[in-house]
């Protein structure tokens, strides 16, 4: 992307299971990063149970690279890749990243916020369309794989105002007990949310957090328009927050 995402992000290395369409995506600040991460996904893939056996890339320099090679020989992965300039070789991941694209755009442009928070946006879209049906696995990717049927309880409207608890051994008797973000994801290695804080530019994370979801003045994914009731914004017990 021409303009960065928080955080300095310039870049976004996916990838999708052909069998499953399981999604991962990683943000990156430069292409060279993406050996590394590629490896992380590889052990993500073996803590669910399963193997990449071949792996179909482009050509860009990047996978052409020593240090991403050098990742696919040590895990015994045989590597195809496409014809140059024929994307459309790559016909299952070309689609998901247009869907995710599309997803991330309106996220950002819903919530009113500037282009910047595609980077947050994008990984937010991913969670979400590993947790509902597809139509290449006949399957929900979550529960292709680990075998669970996911829990939506969890999924907020992306970039509403969200208020996260101070715990009280870090504040004094008259100091605020929460601090005003924007919700911009779900943590990928703890039960947590990605927040926002817009006066220090860092992303933390924590469970124990309010969000107002009805911010723009409509109605939230959080009320039941038959009953009129609203659900507790969070379930979630004690406080994770970095």
């Amino acid at each position: 992307m021409r303009v960065g995402a928080l955080g300095g992000y310039s870049w976004v290395l996916g990838t999708a299971c052909f069998s499953s369409a399981y999604l991962m995506a990683s943000l990156l600040r430069t292409k060279d990063e993406s050996y590394v991460h590629f490896e992380t996904f590889l052990c993500k893939v073996r803590s669910l149970g399963f193997s990449v056996k071949i792996l179909r890339i482009d050509n860009d320099s990047v996978f052409l690279g020593n240090n991403f090679r050098t990742v696919c020989l040590k895990w015994g992965i045989s590597v195809q890749r496409t014809a140059p300039y024929s994307h459309w070789q790559l016909a299952r991941i070309e689609r998901q990243w247009r869907t995710l694209g599309e997803m991330a755009k309106c996220m950002v442009s819903y919530a009113q916020l500037p282009v910047p928070y595609w980077g947050y946006a994008f990984l937010a879209a991913v969670h979400i369309r590993n947790r509902v049906w597809s139509q290449g696995s006949q399957d929900i990717p979550y529960s292709f794989v680990t075998g669970r049927t996911p829990d939506l309880s969890h999924l907020r409207v992306f970039g509403c105002p969200a208020y996260v608890h101070i715990d009280i051994g870090r504040r004094r008797k008259f100091d605020p007990s929460a601090w005003k973000g924007i919700m911009v994801g779900y943590c990928s290695d703890s039960p947590a949310y990605l927040i926002y804080n817009p006066r220090t530019r860092t992303i933390l994370r924590s469970r124990n957090v309010t969000f107002d979801e009805q911010w723009l003045g409509v109605l939230s994914p959080s009320r039941r328009p038959d009953s009129g009731e609203e659900s507790t914004p969070n379930g979630g017990i004690g406080s994770t927050e970095n």
